[in-house]
């Protein structure tokens, strides 16, 4: 049953809206880590040359009050309770970091790979934590931030957006929203981002939303910031992250993305849209497999509490050729 459920799970995530809970938990962002490594470097992430650092790559971090080990509190969560999707967030943060700090800084690129990041992580039940990377999203154009009164709206407004004072989502949702989130007619808050947030004296948007597009129209953004942001699939960001992570020496971020699986780093509503051969002959997975094997991770990588399990995997033809050591 256990294996059952989690397969139903694994094949939902990508559909999972996740800012309902984001709301109604008051949009909580958490303060930014530390970076670690200087500068960036120039070109494509997957020249990067790959030699593993002195001391070999980290795949453990100390232990936390549970005995468990990891930058997120290990692979397995304490008996009797469920895995925090705080994971998530630290995975995707600490990938926003990484990727604007390694990428050049006039490539374009990043911009996209944090809007994929952030598309997978509003698949699971996460809080809102733009403000933990804002300075990356801002340097990499995948955030803006103006003045408040450059909202096309203020003119008329003007007294409302004066009264904020604090962190405000500005999509308003209408009454049936409010009266009962849990009536099957309910849409969710999947869009609440579209009209951009408020942190005054600051209006935020990210590309591509509806307001960023007011904001074009309006000439507000011009040149590269007028741009729509392009779709890249998640797996060929995760083989960035991965390169990247590899010339770090951090091989434990390397197995977290890793553990995932197929289904989930390339899945669709339907699961997995490849079979072996297709598998195995695309680019991005081939390049993210040899770095699981040049940093020596996959085991970390198994046990994830996101991966597969092991019973599961025997009956699955994809799940066991991913899991199969390159």
């Amino acid at each position: 049953m256990e294996t059952i459920v989690w397969s139903m799970n694994v094949i939902a995530t990508a559909n999972i809206i996740a800012a309902r809970a984001t709301v109604l938990r008051g949009l909580r962002a958490s303060a930014p880590c530390a970076a670690r490594v200087p500068g960036p470097v120039s070109g494509p992430l997957l020249t990067l040359p790959s030699v593993a650092p002195p001391g070999g790559f980290r795949t453990s971090w100390p232990g936390d009050a549970h005995g468990r080990t990891g930058r997120y509190g290990g692979a397995t969560p304490p008996e009797g309770k469920q895995m925090s999707e705080h994971v998530i967030e630290d995975l995707v943060a600490d990938s926003v970091r990484l990727l604007d700090r390694y990428a050049a800084a006039d490539d374009p690129r990043p911009r996209d790979w944090f809007r994929a990041l952030y598309r997978f992580q509003d698949g699971h039940d996460c809080s809102f934590t733009h403000f933990r990377v804002m300075d990356a999203l801002l340097r990499r154009r995948h955030t803006y931030r103006l003045p408040l009164d450059r909202h096309p709206d203020h003119a008329e407004r003007s007294g409302w957006f004066t009264a904020l004072d604090g962190f405000t989502a500005l999509r308003e949702h209408d009454e049936h929203d409010a009266r009962d989130e849990d009536d099957p007619g309910f849409e969710g808050y999947g869009d609440w981002l579209e009209d951009g947030y408020a942190d005054p004296p600051f209006l935020y948007c990210d590309a591509g939303t509806a307001l960023w597009r007011r904001l074009v129209d309006a000439g507000e953004l011009r040149g590269a910031d007028a741009v729509p942001p392009g779709r890249v699939p998640l797996i060929e960001v995760v083989r960035e992250v991965a390169v990247a992570a590899e010339r770090d020496g951090d091989g434990e971020l390397v197995g977290w993305w890793y553990g995932f699986g197929c289904e989930v780093l390339l899945g669709g509503p339907g699961g997995c849209p490849f079979g072996v051969e297709e598998l195995a002959a695309l680019p991005a997975v081939r390049e993210l497999r040899a770095v699981v094997e040049r940093t020596g991770v996959l085991d970390f990588a198994r046990e994830s509490p996101y991966a597969v399990p092991e019973e599961f995997t025997e009956a699955h033809e994809l799940e066991r050729w991913w899991w199969r050591r390159p």
